[in-house]
């Protein structure tokens, strides 16, 4: 016979399950119990981080407890998802994961240090970003079909701006020219200034970019903004369509960041975070200041994350090729 522990004749192993399910309910239900941090993966003041600073202090509310942004930037989001995915998997320390950490990256590295199904959970994604296609005034377009046939009548004369190899301003212009049978050279850049002012000055001839950085020089009219590379119009430029309304079926490149947990964090906890996100989600600043830079909230459940997820892995998987991309 096994020994009893002594209470309603539970053997010392089942009590000691009991005990431990009872204990870890205890703190999943008092969590969090102390400030967590989210780690960005990016500099402060980069467009994840941005958008990182528009939720916290709306889910530190919604979890009671401060959350403090933690920048671990370096090597395009690598150096900081491998310090988020070694962490202890106690809900204390959480990522902001972004579509270049979590997907392109898997394909611009020959290995990463960290495996973005296997070691993260996804608890909720936030929003989503697409790029807007734009061309300073010297080119005489109006629309990506014009922008086409502009570049078909000047064969290897045209060149397209972006902010590096691997990057979604990258990815778009070179599906965009690959699609569309286009013979155009890309130049990367480094610095975002140089970058801008080359655009505007027609030294490049268009650039699919985010919106923040091309903000500035749209408003004062020294970019023409033809089309969006997400899945819907922008409520910045209703006019402007879709890339697949201007004839290039399933053009669909956005930006998107969640909120993931390192691999083995209790289910109670998960929830939890999960509620604070869909919480903070509803709140009208939230979602106005998430609007303002050309996104927009698109909050999934764990479920949901990891499907979309997984869809990303498969399409980035040939965008990147079509692209020729590789890390810098």
């Amino acid at each position: 016979m096994q020994p009893l522990c002594g209470i309603a004749g539970l053997s010392c192993l089942a009590l000691s399950l009991v005990l431990g399910t009872l204990t870890a309910s205890a703190q999943a239900a008092g969590y969090p119990e102390r400030p967590v941090r989210l780690v960005v993966a990016y500099a402060s003041g980069a467009n994840a981080d941005l958008t990182a600073r528009k939720v916290t202090n709306k889910l530190s509310t919604a979890l009671g407890q401060q959350i403090v942004i933690d920048n671990r930037a370096g090597a395009g989001g690598i150096i900081g998802t491998e310090a988020a995915a070694r962490s202890a998997p106690d809900g204390y320390t959480l990522l902001f994961g972004t579509a270049q950490a979590m997907v392109t990256n898997l394909y611009l590295y020959s290995k990463l240090p960290y495996d973005p199904i296997k070691d993260f959970t996804p608890i909720a994604r936030i929003g989503v970003h697409p790029q807007f296609f734009v061309v300073p005034l010297t080119v005489p377009v109006n629309s990506i079909k014009e922008l086409i046939t502009y570049i078909k009548a000047r064969p290897g004369q045209i060149n397209y701006a972006s902010s590096g190899s691997g990057t979604n301003a990258h990815l778009s212009s070179a599906l965009f020219a690959n699609m569309a049978g286009l013979e155009v050279a890309h130049v990367p850049y480094n610095n975002p200034g140089q970058l801008l002012t080359d655009l505007v000055s027609g030294r490049t001839q268009f650039m699919s970019y985010s919106y923040p950085p091309l903000a500035a020089m749209i408003k004062a009219g020294k970019l023409r903004v033809l089309s969006t590379t997400g899945q819907h119009r922008s409520e910045l430029f209703p006019d402007a369509p879709t890339m697949t309304e201007s004839g290039l079926s399933d053009f669909i490149i956005s930006g998107w960041e969640g909120i993931f947990a390192p691999m083995g964090t209790g289910n109670d906890v998960l929830d939890r975070v999960y509620g604070g996100v869909a919480e903070t989600l509803k709140d009208p600043d939230v979602i106005t200041n998430l609007k303002s830079d050309g996104g927009e909230p698109a909050l999934a459940t764990p479920a949901e994350f990891i499907r979309f997820m997984r869809s990303e892995v498969d399409r980035y998987r040939k965008i990147v090729a079509v692209s020729g991309a590789k890390a810098e």
